[in-house]
Formats: C-alpha cells, sequence, structure tokens
C-alpha cells in the first residue's frame, strides 16, 4: 500500500498509517450502506468492500461468515442521559412568533411579516 496517510502532509513519521475508522458496534441497524445509502444488506455491503478495498471476490460462504462475525457486534445500545436546558425567563418562548432584539433604549418587540404568523 502506498498510501502512508497523514505522514504524507505533515512529513512526520509517527502519523504513518493511523487510520480513523467508524465503529463497527450495532452496525447491523445502520442500513442502508455506503454514503449513498445504494447498499440494502451487510452482505451486499462486505461483497462492496472486498472488491472495491481489497480486490477480492468473495464467495457466498465468507460473504456469510463476515456478516455472522458483524452481527455478533450488535448490543444494548448504552443509555444515554441528554441535557436539559434550564426554562427561559419570562415566558419568552411562550409565543414563537415574537422576536426580542437587542436593547437600544431598552427591549423591543416586533413581529414578523404577516406570511409568517402562524
Amino acid at each position: 500500500m502506498n498510501d502512508t496517510g497523514r505522514m504524507s502532509v505533515t512529513g512526520k513519521t509517527g502519523d504513518k498509517n493511523p487510520w480513523r475508522v467508524p465503529t463497527l458496534r450495532n452496525l447491523a441497524y445502520t442500513a442502508p450502506y455506503m454514503h449513498t445509502g445504494t447498499v440494502k444488506t451487510l452482505e451486499d455491503a462486505v461483497k462492496v468492500m472486498a472488491k472495491t478495498q481489497l480486490d477480492k471476490d468473495l464467495n457466498d460462504r465468507k460473504v456469510a461468515d463476515i456478516a455472522a462475525f458483524l452481527d455478533s457486534l450488535n448490543g444494548e445500545f448504552p443509555v444515554q442521559t441528554m441535557p436539559r436546558l434550564p426554562v427561559t425567563p419570562g415566558g419568552l418562548l411562550d409565543e414563537p412568533w415574537i422576536f426580542l432584539m437587542p436593547p437600544v433604549d431598552g427591549p423591543v418587540v416586533s413581529r414578523p411579516p404577516a406570511s409568517l404568523h402562524p
């Protein structure tokens, strides 16, 4: 492989061949695949990647084995507690059509054009 990665830009040997790759965890839940979304199944994605990345044509058994391995990486999603924003004081968001502008001689309240009124 002639691609040395980031080293080709920085010239530092410490940057030779480091690659960022997405996680394979829960890959089965992310179909369709590829940046275009044109590959519908994990098996087809395995075939495409084998051909484009390795110039290999895999038989059905190898494709099934790789897909089974990738399926084995599926699991429960970790619980993620989302942050909650504090309540907006003074009910500023009670009427979404009101816009507050920076104070000039105090707060100025204006309405958008009539076409934007709810």
